[in-house]
């Protein structure tokens, strides 16, 4: 009888050489194209006026918690001035439902919603990537002979910016993207001989065993 020709499928439990140099050479590739500088804002990152919002409440662990039924911004409460810059309303706040930001404007807030909603649908309308990211998890660190921090986010979560059909934009999870570990921090630590597998070998489902 004829020989029945061999495949190439490996058995379970074993590793196929070939594969793994390709894997090896794949990542080896992928690292070489992150940018390890400064101006990588998943390495460093910094607010800027328009295109990053920080937010001061609630804490992550709720914001996440809600994200599938969607999130309002907070009203912002301008605070009332006299000649010189003096307040005129000391009285303590209340606490206030939905997302505050650092924003201290409605004007401010409502420029950096709706930059954020039309850039980020903008790319990817025009090249299929997914840039609106809410970083979770800010991880401080600094190189050796370094006089300052960086700070970068250990956990990114998709993120869309919505209009209702009330004029209202909310935040609402990305449809069809996944949470995932900040890559570019992971290779930098590696290059830095800092351990990463505690935060690796979590599942970036589960914001409380990333920031275990």
């Amino acid at each position: 009888m004829p020989n029945r020709p061999t495949t190439g499928t490996a058995r379970p439990g074993t590793s196929d050489p070939g594969l793994d140099r390709l894997k090896a050479v794949l990542a080896d590739w992928r690292n070489s194209l992150l940018d390890m500088g400064g101006r990588n804002r998943l390495l460093n990152f910094q607010h800027t006026r328009t295109s990053t919002l920080e937010f001061r409440s609630p804490d992550a662990a709720a914001v996440l918690s809600g994200l599938a039924r969607g999130w309002d911004f907070a009203p912002v409460e301008e605070e009332p001035e006299e000649d010189g810059g003096v307040r005129l309303d000391k009285k303590p706040r209340e606490r206030q439902s939905g997302l505050v930001t650092q924003k201290t404007t409605r004007a401010s807030l409502d420029a950096a919603v709706y930059q954020l909603r039309q850039k980020s649908g903008q790319m990817f309308n025009d090249y299929g990537l997914w840039v609106l990211w809410l970083g979770v998890g800010m991880l401080d660190w600094r190189e050796e002979g370094a006089h300052e921090c960086s700070s970068a986010p250990l956990l990114l979560v998709p993120v869309e910016l919505r209009r209702d059909g009330r004029g209202r934009t909310r935040l609402h999870p990305a449809e069809g993207q996944d949470r995932i570990l900040n890559p570019a921090l992971a290779v930098k630590l590696e290059r830095l001989d800092v351990d990463w597998s505690p935060v690796a070998g979590a599942d970036a489902a589960d914001p409380r065993a990333v920031l275990a």
